[in-house]
């Protein structure tokens, strides 16, 4: 992909072939979008991977209610997922 978007394109690279380039930019995807023939709902939704990828980047941790923490904690020989509900406001 990277050859495709010529050698010193913006964002082209190991960087974006490797998801290790959170802030692409749209004409990036664009380009990407073309050189991969999407149509317009698999752009759109490149799009919208891209901007949660740009806003996890800048989100904070999530927090688990005490209570819960300590469970999840406490469960060392097995794993342990938690749901929405259990999250502190």
């Amino acid at each position: 992909m990277a050859s495709s978007c010529g050698p010193d394109g913006p964002g082209c690279g190991p960087g974006l072939e490797q998801g290790q380039s959170p802030n692409v930019s749209d004409d990036v995807l664009d380009a990407v979008a073309r050189v991969l023939r999407l149509d317009d709902d698999e752009l759109a939704h490149l799009h919208r991977l891209a901007r949660a990828a740009r806003a996890g980047a800048k989100a904070r941790p999530e927090q688990l209610r005490p209570g819960i923490r300590l469970m999840v904690d406490a469960s060392t020989d097995r794993p342990a997922t938690t749901s929405p509900a259990w999250r502190a406001p």
